[in-house]
């Protein structure tokens, strides 16, 4: 039941936005089916097919991972640009008004408070990014 109202949901709504109080116009609690549909996926208790199923209608597991990743793209294309500088100034906007400068920056803060996933760091790393901005 739940699986249909999110398909219908879906159809004029980005799923990475979906609230978890959500409640479709018929009284179904939508955003707490979501809710309770990944935390069976983090504790490895959703079924194959189910994940499939909701992949396949948009959802997205770790929404700071995919976040991470718009920003590593917008890195990733700056970069091609900018004849593979990545030294972003701080208040750069993509022309899609991504705040990449921003972006860049927290990666180095999250860094200097040790607090950045080590995958993170080796993709960084691997473009040239530089961590310390001050000696760019």
């Amino acid at each position: 039941r739940g699986f249909s109202y999110l398909v219908d949901y879906a159809k004029n709504n980005d799923l990475k936005n979906l609230p978890t109080k959500f409640i479709t116009k018929s009284g179904f609690k939508l955003g707490a089916w979501l809710s309770k549909q990944k935390r069976a996926e983090n504790n490895n208790k959703l079924p194959p097919l189910y994940k499939k199923r909701l992949e396949e209608v948009g959802i997205v597991w770790d929404i700071l991972e995919y976040k991470w990743n718009i920003g590593y793209q917008a890195l990733l294309l700056y970069a091609k640009k900018n004849n593979g500088s990545v030294n972003v100034h701080q208040d750069y906007r993509t022309d899609d008004k991504f705040n990449l400068g921003t972006w860049v920056s927290t990666q180095r803060n999250r860094y200097r408070e040790k607090v950045i996933k080590k995958e993170h760091i080796d993709k960084l790393n691997e473009v040239g990014f530089i961590w310390n901005h001050k000696t760019a």
